[in-house]
């Protein structure tokens, strides 16, 4: 009995791209799930479906992000969940939470969005390694920045079967948003 090897497929949800590993694509030639022993159709299911439940996971903790809320947060990272920027600096948990919890000044930086771009969900087993890009629009004052970093991120299945994320990093330069300058606003958006 030959192997079968996960197959690369892209999954279109707006405003997600993701490429999943392990999605059942086939190509000419290759058996399909149903010829294959009933564990092995069921492996294949079930790392599609871990996959498009990371990648759907992935924007809500984005959007979680930009809404500043900490109670769903709370419950997505992991104990010994850190935050490593572009530039090194590493936060974790307890300092994100906190930042989260604190109210807002009028001074404050104002996230509008946080969107997920580009996105990769590798499986092995418990663990789902993730790639992609996030495209930030913010508001510091009455001043508009938009820009796009390149991340990778760890998760691990609970006990409990809930995906939790253990470790976010910036790897790549934090680059302004082409679709937009740092000062001009969209019309839709407003700053003050």
């Amino acid at each position: 009995m030959r192997e079968v090897m996960p197959s690369f497929h892209l999954l279109r949800a707006t405003p997600l791209l993701v490429l999943c590993l392990g999605c059942s694509v086939r190509t000419p030639g290759e058996t399909s799930a149903a010829a294959l022993p009933n564990s092995a159709s069921s492996a294949r299911r079930s790392t599609h479906d871990d996959s498009v439940s990371v990648a759907a996971l992935e924007q809500r903790v984005e959007t979680a992000a930009a809404r500043r809320d900490a109670s769903f947060l709370d419950s997505v990272w992991a104990p010994t969940f850190r935050f490593t920027h572009s530039d090194g600096r590493v936060q974790s948990r307890a300092e994100l939470l906190s930042d989260f919890r604190q109210p807002r000044t009028a001074s404050d930086v104002r996230t509008l969005e946080r969107a997920v771009d580009s996105l990769s969900v590798e499986m092995h087993r418990n663990t789902a390694v993730t790639t992609g890009l996030i495209h930030v629009r913010r508001c510091a004052g009455a001043v508009y920045r938009a820009y796009t970093v390149r991340f990778m991120r760890v998760y691990e299945r609970a006990e409990s079967g809930r995906w939790q994320l253990l470790t976010h990093h910036t790897v790549g330069e934090t680059r302004p948003d082409s679709k937009s300058t740092p000062t001009a606003v969209p019309s839709n958006d407003r700053c003050n």
